[in-house]
């Protein structure tokens, strides 16, 4: 049947989705997965909802609310769990718990003295 979805085809839709808002969102989401390995070399680990709580911080928006599924699809990370998400928005779904095993941080990504405030 022409047109008929698959499994496959959703999952390439998916992908062209997520290139296409992050070729449009490139700086933000270079400065929110900088702050997603912050947060991992200070906690040990990060989810989506702490990234979007640094973000709120700093006045970080993406053009496109999608862009934010593509912070963790970087090479580098690797989910270590599940939690639920306290963002009202979230409905109490799950959401991944990821950990940076990439390229460890340089020094000056990790907080320090009074930057630990920032990361709860």
């Amino acid at each position: 049947m022409t047109g008929e979805l698959t499994e496959a085809t959703g999952r390439e839709l998916r992908d062209e989705g997520l290139e296409r808002v992050s070729s449009h969102n490139a700086d933000w989401l270079e400065r929110v997965r900088l702050e997603a390995r912050r947060v991992s070399a200070w906690k040990g680990h990060v989810s989506a909802d702490d990234v979007r709580e640094r973000a709120d911080k700093l006045g970080l928006v993406p053009t496109h609310r999608n862009a934010w599924g593509a912070v963790f699809k970087d090479e580098g990370w690797k989910p270590v769990g599940w939690k639920l998400s306290k963002r009202p928005a979230a409905h109490g779904r799950a959401v991944r718990v990821w950990t940076w095993i990439g390229v460890p941080a340089a020094p000056s990504e990790i907080p320090q003295g009074d930057q630990r405030d920032l990361f709860g």
